[in-house]
This record gives structure tokens, C-alpha cells and sequence, in this order.
């Protein structure tokens, strides 16, 4: 529900840019408040999907099981710290940049 809350609000110049913690953390004051856009070691695999959603150029080059595996473990690995505010703008900020890839790799194909 955050990502969609994020994707309704993000600024048009900032929505196919390269989305920063630091750009969730400004769209998402409204309901998490001053957060630390500082990224989180445990939260390190969610980087890396990120920069391999990069290099897709079709839905057939998405490993969609992995990316839901890798990012439930992720979320494990955190334990309570899941819900903490810093915690969920990474997480705000790969399922918008999941989403979005995604998108567009359908329009691309």
C-alpha cells in the first residue's frame, strides 16, 4: 500500500529518474515523518535486484520467482526491523521500481 501511496504522489520529474532513498524519504514524510535516508546493510539484496532490473530489456529476462524470493527474504532477515520507518522506503523504494520495470517492459514487448 505505501509503494501505491508512493506512485500517486511521486513528482512527474522525478518519476522515471533514477529513484533515490532520499526522493521515497521526501514523498513519504507526509505519513513516516523525518526519516534517515541512510541505506540498511540487511537491506543490501533489495540494491542489488534493483541494479539487475536495470539490465532487463524484456518480461522474458525478469526472474519474477526470484525477485519475490529474494525480497521475502529480505523482509525475514530484518526481522522487526522490517517496520522500521528507514527499512521502508527501501522496501517503498524496490516495489516501486519493481513495479515500474515492469510496466515498462510490457510496453517495451
Amino acid at each position: 500500500m505505501l509503494a501505491q501511496y508512493f506512485a500517486l504522489e511521486v513528482p512527474p520529474k522525478i518519476y522515471h529518474k533514477h529513484i533515490e532513498l532520499s526522493d521515497v524519504a521526501q514523498v513519504m514524510q507526509p505519513l513516516l515523518g523525518d526519516v534517515d535516508p541512510a541505506p540498511l546493510d540487511w537491506c543490501a539484496p533489495l540494491e542489488q535486484m534493483i541494479e539487475d532490473l536495470r539490465g532487463f530489456r524484456s518480461l522474458r529476462e525478469n526472474p519474477e520467482d526470484e525477485f519475490h524470493r529474494t525480497g521475502a527474504q529480505s523482509e525475514g532477515n530484518g526481522g522487526g526491523m522490517f517496520y522500521d520507518p528507514a527499512a521502508l522506503l527501501a522496501f517503498i523504494r524496490f516495489n516501486f521500481l519493481l513495479r515500474r520495470t515492469l510496466i515498462e517492459l510490457m510496453h517495451a514487448d
